[in-house]
């Protein structure tokens, strides 16, 4: 009788109709097994309804931690919650530790690899290697703004075609976009200078083949004696080399290789600061990435590139740079271990 009130009281049934189904299908038994069914059904209608509805649904978020109280007590349950707690916050300690130190050698390493000559004051042409790093363009149009003010008018190359760094670049881009108010173009199958082409909506000459520094410079090489034959950049000017703060160093390098026998200077110009102690999330983790390089990914960083293609400029590196280089590059591996989701 206590089961069949039960029944009727949380499914809103007649009292009457309970008992005398009970009774012609097999007793308090047959009703139990109904009560279990009918239960798990409408659990079951209500989490799907929460799970599809648009606002807010019932759904594990991704990264979630999830445990099965199915068989275990509560005092388990609560057991099993402090355990996942504490190695969550032992792993947080880790992460935080490493995020110190990754930023603490990288900009050991970064006051090196960032290091550019004095700002040209009067360049001839401005060579802007395409990047990832959007903040490297707003600082180009600074300095553009700045020379422009002091009467100076310097021709503009934009290099780069699709390399490791487009995707992000793009994304960026189409955010620079829309902070302006400017309507977000299809970004999808555009260079990085065609990109920047059209974040600049000025005159420009673009090269859209390059995939790194050296071909920046072999590809735009042809640009630049065409625009001293035209008498459009003077001889003995200087071209000021804009790039990110992790390249600028092997941009100067590369420039003087690139460009040696042209009757002009080679500059490079930092336009724009980097500290990785400032640095969100995904910035901190592709900036390290594009300075630090990651070995299990195959992805070489400035060190290793300096290593391996500039091997007279690579000699001049201090030994503590190199040291900071690869503590950090071995501690950005074992975050992006602990943390795969920040790939």
């Amino acid at each position: 009788a206590g089961l069949a009130a039960a029944y009727a009281q949380v499914f809103d049934l007649p009292l009457e109709d309970i008992q005398r189904e009970t009774a012609a299908q097999g007793g308090e038994l047959e009703l139990r097994r109904r009560f279990v069914e009918r239960i798990q059904h409408d659990i079951e209608a209500r989490d799907a309804i929460d799970q599809q509805r648009a606002h807010a649904p019932a759904a594990i978020p991704s990264g979630a931690i999830t445990i099965d109280t199915t068989r275990l007590s509560l005092a388990e349950v609560v057991q099993r919650i402090e355990d996942l707690g504490r190695a969550a916050l032992r792993r947080k300690e880790t992460e935080a530790a490493l995020l110190d130190a990754i930023a603490r050698n990288a900009n050991a390493a970064l006051a090196y690899f960032s290091q550019a000559t004095e700002l040209p004051r009067a360049p001839g042409v401005i060579l802007y290697m395409g990047n990832h790093d959007v903040r490297t363009f707003e600082g180009f149009l600074a300095y553009l703004h700045d020379l422009q003010a002091r009467g100076v008018q310097p021709e503009v190359i934009f290099s780069g075609g699709v390399g490791r760094g487009t995707g992000f670049f793009r994304r960026r881009a189409a955010r620079y976009f829309r902070e302006r108010g400017r309507p977000v173009p299809p970004l999808e199958q555009l260079s990085e200078a065609e990109i920047l082409g059209l974040m600049f909506g000025s005159e420009a000459q673009l090269e859209t083949a390059s995939t790194n520094s050296y071909e920046n410079v072999r590809n735009s090489r042809p640009l630049i004696e065409s625009l001293l034959q035209a008498g459009r950049v003077a001889p003995e000017s200087e071209v000021a080399i804009i790039q990110a703060p992790l390249h600028l160093k092997r941009a100067q390098v590369v420039g003087e290789q690139g460009l040696n026998g042209l009757p002009i200077a080679v500059r490079t110009a930092r336009v724009v600061a980097l500290d990785f102690t400032q640095l969100g999330e995904e910035e901190f983790v592709i900036n390290a990435l594009r300075l630090l390089g990651n070995p299990a990914r195959n992805q070489e960083g400035e060190l290793e590139i300096f290593d391996r293609f500039y091997p007279e400029a690579a000699a001049q590196i201090p030994q503590e740079v190199r040291q900071a280089s690869l503590q950090a590059q071995a501690d950005l591996h074992q975050l992006l271990v602990l943390r795969p989701d920040l790939w």
